[in-house]
């Protein structure tokens, strides 16, 4: 059933069958969950403790970063943004951002991580 609604979310937003047609996996490590479709799509949840700093860094994929709890200040190449439950952060290949958690509350996210190649030629 998760593996149905993964796929009818990620086709939603406007992937390929081709890319859909992957092989689905699921794994947990810690308090983090990774579900893999195929070696190019990649869903995460994860937690990060109260006061947790990330200093500044990059991935090559695109992320589409959905706020589950908690609150946090992005640093997006220079852009602070404050962030709560509900709100959504797109991170570009190669784009350099931060993360500092504020509050008492952990900040759990969902990640969407794509590999930059999909779509592409």
């Amino acid at each position: 059933m998760m593996d149905e609604r993964l796929t009818d979310t990620l086709r939603s937003l406007g992937f390929a069958e081709q890319a859909l047609r992957n092989e689905i996996v699921e794994a947990r490590k810690g308090d983090r969950t990774y579900t893999r479709m195929g070696r190019r799509i990649l869903v995460t949840f994860m937690t990060y403790p109260s006061g947790e700093i990330r200093e500044s860094h990059s991935h090559p994929e695109f992320r589409i970063t959905f706020i589950r709890s908690g609150q946090a200040v992005f640093n997006l190449e220079g852009g602070k943004k404050e962030v709560a439950s509900g709100d959504v952060i797109v991170t570009l290949p190669n784009q350099h951002h931060a993360l500092a958690v504020q509050g008492e509350e952990a900040l759990g996210i969902c990640e969407l991580i794509i590999d930059s190649s999909v779509g592409g030629h």
